[in-house]
Protein backbone atom coordinates (compact mmCIF):
# COMPACT_ATOMS: atom_id res chain seq x y z
CA UNK A 1 0.00 0.00 0.00
CA UNK A 2 1.49 3.07 -0.75
CA UNK A 3 0.71 6.31 1.08
CA UNK A 4 1.30 9.85 -0.43
CA UNK A 5 2.72 12.40 1.94
CA UNK A 6 2.50 15.87 0.73
CA UNK A 7 4.22 19.28 2.37
CA UNK A 8 4.18 22.63 0.88
CA UNK A 9 7.96 21.99 -0.99
CA UNK A 10 7.08 18.59 -2.53
CA UNK A 11 5.69 15.22 -1.99
CA UNK A 12 6.83 11.92 -1.08
CA UNK A 13 5.35 7.73 -1.55
CA UNK A 14 5.86 6.05 1.65
CA UNK A 15 5.22 2.13 1.13
CA UNK A 16 3.94 0.24 4.08
CA UNK A 17 3.10 -3.52 3.52
CA UNK A 18 -0.13 -4.50 3.35
CA UNK A 19 -0.12 -7.44 5.47
CA UNK A 20 1.23 -4.86 8.34
CA UNK A 21 -2.47 -3.68 8.09
CA UNK A 22 -4.76 -7.15 7.79
CA UNK A 23 -6.68 -7.92 11.23
CA UNK A 24 -7.57 -11.81 11.31
CA UNK A 25 -11.10 -12.40 11.75
CA UNK A 26 -10.74 -15.05 14.23
CA UNK A 27 -8.93 -12.29 16.71
CA UNK A 28 -12.04 -10.25 16.56
CA UNK A 29 -14.20 -13.93 16.83
CA UNK A 30 -15.36 -13.94 13.24
CA UNK A 31 -14.10 -17.15 10.80
CA UNK A 32 -10.84 -17.97 10.20
CA UNK A 33 -10.98 -17.15 6.23
CA UNK A 34 -11.92 -13.07 6.99
CA UNK A 35 -9.54 -10.37 7.63
CA UNK A 36 -10.05 -6.88 8.31
CA UNK A 37 -8.13 -3.75 8.05
CA UNK A 38 -7.10 -2.20 10.80
CA UNK A 39 -6.66 1.62 8.99
CA UNK A 40 -10.31 2.80 8.55
CA UNK A 41 -12.72 5.76 7.97
CA UNK A 42 -15.54 7.72 9.43
CA UNK A 43 -18.41 6.50 8.47
CA UNK A 44 -19.87 9.90 9.45
CA UNK A 45 -20.67 12.19 5.67
CA UNK A 46 -20.32 14.97 7.81
CA UNK A 47 -16.45 13.50 8.89
CA UNK A 48 -13.21 13.46 6.91
CA UNK A 49 -11.78 11.46 9.79
CA UNK A 50 -9.61 8.43 9.51
CA UNK A 51 -8.69 6.08 12.11
CA UNK A 52 -5.59 3.68 12.77
CA UNK A 53 -6.03 0.79 14.59
CA UNK A 54 -4.13 -0.30 17.26
CA UNK A 55 -2.31 -3.70 15.36
CA UNK A 56 -1.09 -0.98 13.10
CA UNK A 57 -0.16 1.32 15.60
CA UNK A 58 2.06 -0.96 17.55
CA UNK A 59 4.26 -1.35 14.11
CA UNK A 60 4.49 2.00 13.16
CA UNK A 61 5.74 5.00 15.22
CA UNK A 62 3.17 7.99 14.79
CA UNK A 63 3.65 11.40 15.68
CA UNK A 64 0.22 13.96 15.78
CA UNK A 65 1.88 17.67 15.28
CA UNK A 66 -1.25 20.23 15.78
CA UNK A 67 1.95 23.10 14.65
CA UNK A 68 -0.72 24.19 11.07
CA UNK A 69 -3.70 24.35 13.10
CA UNK A 70 -2.28 25.58 16.14
CA UNK A 71 0.68 28.44 14.83
CA UNK A 72 -0.73 29.09 11.88
CA UNK A 73 -4.56 28.79 11.88
CA UNK A 74 -4.87 26.09 9.45
CA UNK A 75 -7.52 23.91 9.01
CA UNK A 76 -5.06 20.47 8.88
CA UNK A 77 -2.51 18.99 11.59
CA UNK A 78 0.18 17.01 10.18
CA UNK A 79 0.80 13.20 10.98
CA UNK A 80 4.50 11.56 10.74
CA UNK A 81 5.01 7.52 10.37
CA UNK A 82 7.34 5.60 10.82
CA UNK A 83 8.90 1.69 11.01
Amino acid sequence: MKIRIYDTAASYDYTIDGADLLIPAKNLGDSADHCYVGVFRSLRADQQTWYLGNLFMKKYYIVYDMTPYDERGENYIQVGIAP
